[in-house]
């Protein structure tokens, strides 16, 4: 998810854009308001840091003109500690928090993980298993790349727009049963607007995160017990499993 980092001191910024590709996010950084301006129109995205004080506009006013947006992102403002004036400017400008720097990565990580509502991610295991997925009454082939308890990654280059209905038909390597697993999930994020997490290896690869919704009782439960025994493991061999997929209706 894109967040915005705006303030006039460059390695103030590089401060604060580290942590957050770390944590899985894709900060833009811009040093001016001019440049913010430009950087909203061209990534739109859904949250903005911004430096109150700013040699060439201070950040309440842009702060203003970002939540007047459609649709506005949430904006956290950053002040000088100690300086309450810092805080009722901020306030007065509508920001949906306020931050006194220096912040810490840990802060600047909880804010955006707050405002972005990022669920807590859940221990994933490698997989290559091909898949077919449809969309708009093509068929399109894809793999998934990583498997948790919650969703996998499927690895397209076309993948569908976010909140996607999507139903997979998947057999999972070591599952001695006949029925595939039905899985119904939906898209949740897609690589154009996410950062790759740190806790994926290797290259990134192009695609979209499922996240598994209404799952049967013995669908979550293989799942669950796939996952468990491949992350006693430790890895998974190069098993190639044919899997279909379609979009739900």
């Amino acid at each position: 998810m894109k967040i915005l980092l705006v303030d006039d001191v460059p390695i103030y910024l590089e401060m604060l854009r580290e942590p957050l590709a770390g944590g899985g996010f894709s900060p833009i950084v811009a040093t001016s308001a001019a440049e913010a301006r430009a950087a909203l129109a061209r990534h739109r995205p859904r949250l903005a840091v911004v430096d109150l004080h700013m040699p060439d506009e201070p950040g309440d006013r842009l702060c203003r003109e970002l939540k007047a947006a459609t649709p506005p992102p949430a904006v956290v403002l950053m002040g000088i500690r100690g300086r309450e004036e810092d805080r009722r400017r901020s306030e007065a400008a509508g920001c949906d928090d306020f931050l006194v720097k220096p912040i810490r990565p840990a802060a600047i990580l909880a804010a955006a993980k707050r405002f972005l509502r990022v669920p807590e991610r859940r221990p994933r295991v490698p997989l290559r298993v091909p898949v077919l997925f449809e969309s708009g009454g093509r068929m399109r082939l894809a793999r998934v790349t990583n498997l948790s308890s919650g969703g996998l990654f499927l690895a397209t280059g076309e993948p569908l727009p976010r909140g996607t209905a999507v139903t997979l038909e998947l057999r999972l390597p070591l599952d001695r049963s006949d029925t595939p697993l039905r899985l119904s999930a939906r898209v949740s994020w897609t690589t154009d607007e996410v950062a790759a997490p740190p806790d994926i290896e290797g290259p990134r690869e192009p695609g979209m995160g499922l996240a598994f919704e209404r799952l049967g009782e013995a669908s979550q439960a293989a799942v669950d017990r796939f996952v468990a025994r491949m992350l006693a493991a430790g890895s998974l061999g190069a098993t190639r499993v044919v899997a279909t997929a379609r979009v739900a209706p």
